[in-house]
């Protein structure tokens, strides 16, 4: 299950990150955000980023342009595949004025704009 997830470090990436109460996140407020719509409210820092567990099998889409990062869990055992629809080309752009200066980053905002 999806959950909105506090600020994560390396000793709290798991269960420990949660929001006391837990929020979880549904399937509404990962479609707003491109992963496969309901609102979100991305004007409280304290729900800026969703934790989305997957396991052995699972697959998630991030659209191009969306700021995300990728944890593991206690165990640090994971194999992870990145797809490219074109030509495999990925460039890391900070979270900052310069990257939502990138044309990719305006397109996804607007793509989910009301």
């Amino acid at each position: 299950m999806a959950y909105f997830m506090t600020e994560a470090t390396k000793e709290n990436c798991q269960d420990e990150c949660k929001f006391s109460p837990n929020k979880e996140a549904t399937e509404e407020d990962l479609r707003r955000i491109g992963v496969e719509c309901t609102k979100v409210n991305f004007d409280d820092a304290n729900e800026q980023w969703i934790r989305i567990p997957v396991r052995r099998g699972d697959f998630v889409f991030l659209p191009a342009g969306i700021y995300h990062r990728f944890t593991t869990d206690r165990s640090e055992d994971v194999v992870a595949l990145r797809l490219f629809r074109n030509n495999p080309k990925w460039t890391a752009f900070n979270r900052s004025a310069d990257g939502d200066k990138q044309p990719i980053r305006e397109q996804y905002l607007n793509d989910i704009s009301p």
